[in-house]
């Protein structure tokens, strides 16, 4: 446990450097009902993130999600990590075809694949990361690059009860929006909900609605192009607490992942842009959603 807190703590002091005048990262984070406590650690480079994972492993931890920012190769690594002895495994690959050939095999040795990334290397191309786990499932890993084919796919999956887990949404070298899509069958039948908006306005209305009907959000992206702003949200139905914050910059998250875990939520997914102009940490004072779905 000593060498957890260790890496969170350096983590923080890395993160708590970034100047508030200078592009800094912003965070997103969704927030959910568990008995666990779950943590945010930081990797300066892919080998080292391949190191804490090593580590993090050998002391009965795991990752549950991985995000990374910054320009180029210079990308810093956060990872979402649990208490658990669960086995997994990650790669990291230089195109789309290896990226599926990695999967296809690690799907026939009894993998799952819990989290997709990508992004843009300094040559123009996409690199591909993926965290895969002990298990199994019908799952179909798809990249589209429409907004109009991923909509189409979501609503063919559906009919066959394979429903849409993760999404990620990356830019090629000529700036067009590319779309990373994880779908698993659920024999429950618990059909998920992809909700797009470009007015934070609009969201925000979309989302009080939802959670009335009983819905919480399970994944979250936001996109910026030069002609608008996207919102992407994943919602399911749920019994469970959960709630989703907004635009923190670092002291901001630190602040809100401990207000939060005292109402008894842990982070379980975070989403990182790169800004150029100062972010005000969030009040900790945030109202908790408990829902109690339709039947």
């Amino acid at each position: 446990m000593r060498g957890l807190k260790n890496l969170i703590a350096q983590a923080i002091a890395i993160v708590l450097c970034i100047s508030p005048l200078s592009a800094q990262f912003v965070f997103t984070g969704i927030y959910q009902e568990q008995k666990v406590d779950n943590q945010i650690v930081q990797a300066s480079s892919w080998e080292d993130l391949l190191q804490q994972q090593q580590n993090l492993t050998a002391q009965g931890f795991h990752l549950t999600d991985i995000e990374f920012a910054g320009e180029s190769e210079q990308k810093t690594y956060w990872s979402v990590v649990t208490k658990g002895d669960v086995a997994q495994s990650i790669h990291k690959e230089s195109n789309w075809k290896s990226m599926l050939e990695r999967h296809r095999s690690k799907v026939s040795e009894g993998w799952v694949l819990s989290d997709i990334e990508g992004y843009g290397d300094k040559s123009g191309n996409v690199q591909f990361v993926g965290l895969w786990q002990k298990g199994t499932a019908n799952q179909q890993l798809w990249k589209l690059n429409s907004w109009l084919g991923v909509k189409k796919l979501t609503a063919d999956m559906g009919k066959k009860n394979i429903f849409l887990q993760d999404i990620e949404i990356i830019k090629d070298s000529a700036g067009k929006l590319n779309f990373l899509l994880v779908y698993q069958a659920d024999i429950s039948q618990q059909r998920t909900h992809l909700i797009v908006h470009t007015d934070a306005k609009a969201y925000l209305t979309d989302r009080l609605e939802r959670i009335k009907s009983g819905y919480g959000i399970i994944d979250f992206e936001s996109i910026e192009t030069e002609e608008k702003s996207f919102m992407v949200s994943i919602f399911k139905r749920t019994a469970q607490k959960e709630g989703i914050r907004r635009n923190m910059n670092p002291e901001g998250l630190s602040s809100v992942s401990k207000d939060m875990a005292e109402k008894g939520l842990q982070i379980s997914d975070l989403e990182i842009n790169l800004e150029n102009k100062p972010v005000i940490a969030p009040p900790t004072a945030q109202k908790v959603h408990n829902f109690s779905p339709e039947k």
